[in-house]
């Protein structure tokens, strides 16, 4: 996968949660939070102390999201396969 097609996931992550019916704040805001890391990540892969942070959150996220939003969760999982394929 290339940048532009991770590109494109990560815009289909920011239009599934938009349309997620997660009330919880909190999870919202972490959700988006992730996001806005996973770009940086990106932008930045030598950033190691980053690195650590991004894959526990993305791991953390997928675990909440698993039963009660599975496209999230197959989004969140595809992001992490991704920046595992890069040695992330």
């Amino acid at each position: 996968m290339n940048k532009e097609k991770f590109r494109v996931l990560l815009e289909r992550l920011d239009k599934e949660l938009e349309g997620a019916d997660i009330t919880d704040a909190e999870t919202r805001q972490k959700l988006s939070q992730l996001i806005a890391d996973v770009k940086m990540k990106l932008n930045n892969p030598e950033d190691k102390q980053h690195h650590y942070r991004v894959v526990d959150n993305l791991k953390d996220s997928a675990l909440k999201l698993e039963t009660h939003h599975p496209k999230l969760t197959g989004i969140l999982n595809e992001i992490s396969n991704y920046l595992s394929s890069l040695g992330i």
